[in-house]
């Protein structure tokens, strides 16, 4: 089935959240894993991720053109076929040409490089739609987080606008 939006890497597939699939975790585990077709682990959702989440995503749907990378992505583990977190890029690009990339993995799926790869996806479907830089934003004891946004190219601009975060960016090449 072919969705609004689909990355595919090596490993993942990041499939852009619909109505049907935004619905259907709504509705329950077993719903959202007919609609995802994969497994929903027992400890689903990600950090991060609930039901005003939910209902933001839905409320935005409708200001998003079909193959817009800046939308919100369930991220799936190719095999076996497996529901492991979720990430997106926040919105569309602002005056500056800037967006922002959000990432959480289930924690029996860290460390392994899966929200690296992730986010270097989303990156590059940025890049390529036409965003100048990519920004994230974490607590800098969350050191994991820092070093999937080191090994993203990002690096430290400054504080984040949470209290207590920080903001790494990249810029893209010329």
């Amino acid at each position: 089935m072919i969705r609004a939006s689909e990355i595919h890497t090596p490993r993942l597939l990041l499939i852009g959240a619909d109505e049907a699939l935004l619905r259907a975790e709504l509705a329950g585990r077993e719903a959202f894993g007919q609609a995802a077709a994969a497994v929903v682990p027992p400890n689903w959702p990600p950090e991060h991720h609930d039901r005003g989440v939910i209902e933001w995503v839905l409320a935005g749907l409708g200001s998003l053109k079909d193959g817009d990378p800046w939308r919100f992505h369930y991220l799936l583990l190719k095999e076996p076929r497996t529901l492991v977190g979720t990430c997106g890029i926040k919105q569309p690009p602002d005056a500056e040409g800037c967006v922002e990339v959000g990432y959480s993995v289930l924690e029996q799926f860290r460390r392994q490089g899966l929200a690296t790869e992730a986010v270097r996806a989303l990156i590059d479907a940025a890049f390529a739609a036409g965003a100048s830089a990519v920004a994230a934003q974490t607590y800098p004891s969350l050191l994991p987080s820092v070093r999937v946004m080191e090994k993203c190219g990002m690096t430290l601009t400054g504080p984040g606008e949470e209290p207590g975060t920080v903001r790494y960016a990249r810029q893209r090449a010329p």
